[in-house]
């Protein structure tokens, strides 16, 4: 039985004002007074890792995601975004953040799709991949998990880049961080055939059908489930 997991998106915005802010703050005396001797700083609550949430986060792929009931998650869909987007979502949320409730997360998901490859950088795409995971770190107390990009039905060109992603992914990137990998191309891609699944992938061969969702969910639902004891 599936839960409807709480989703909402943000807008992706210009790229280069969260850098512009950071500059000007940087170079603007501090204002803060000194703290009062003898005082100490609150800490946020201690939140135990099982009450914790998975954050899922991606572009406009993740957004029809639900996962199980015993993975209460936040879906945080960022339409046409890439991962600088990603990244930089996440220091906001940890900013806006007034207490340790919302700071941690159990394990973050983050969902790579194509719209990094329609830059034609791939080395610009890899380091903003793992500068994304890297940021991710910081607000996870389990681990990390990158979900893999879902085969596209389209140009030989953009099929062939995001093919070449997600063996990157799969091969150097993931294992090199330590970092779980959800490979989805198997679930999405009928080799026999050389084209994706039927009724997996909607009319514009991109976002996946209600179908295509189903298993994408289940996909990362399993990645989340510890292995039992053997």
């Amino acid at each position: 039985m599936l839960n409807r997991c709480r989703s909402f998106s943000r807008q992706t915005f210009n790229r280069f004002s969260p850098l512009s802010n950071e500059l000007e703050s940087e170079a603007k005396p501090s204002l803060v007074s000194p703290p009062v001797t003898g005082s100490k700083t609150p800490k946020p609550p201690t939140i135990s890792s099982d009450k914790l949430k998975t954050l899922v986060i991606g572009d406009s792929i993740t957004c029809n995601i639900r996962l199980k009931n015993n993975h209460p998650a936040i879906i945080h869909c960022l339409p046409a975004g890439r991962a600088t987007d990603v990244k930089v979502n996440l220091k906001m949320v940890l900013a806006e953040a007034k207490t340790g409730e919302c700071r941690w997360y159990r394990d973050i998901v983050i969902h790579v799709g194509t719209n990094d490859v329609r830059m034609k950088q791939s080395e610009i795409t890899k380091r903003n991949i793992a500068s994304a995971c890297k940021s991710a770190r910081k607000m996870c107390r389990h681990r990390v998990i990158v979900s893999g990009p879902l085969p596209v039905r389209g140009s030989d060109e953009l099929y062939s880049r995001v093919s070449q992603l997600n063996c990157w992914l799969k091969t150097v990137s993931c294992p090199s961080q330590k970092i779980e990998f959800v490979d989805n191309w198997p679930s999405f891609w009928d080799s026999p055939t050389n084209r994706t699944k039927p009724g997996l992938l909607r009319s514009d061969g991109l976002h996946p059908s209600w179908r295509g969702a189903l298993i994408l969910s289940m996909n990362i639902d399993r990645a989340l489930t510890p292995l039992a004891p053997q």
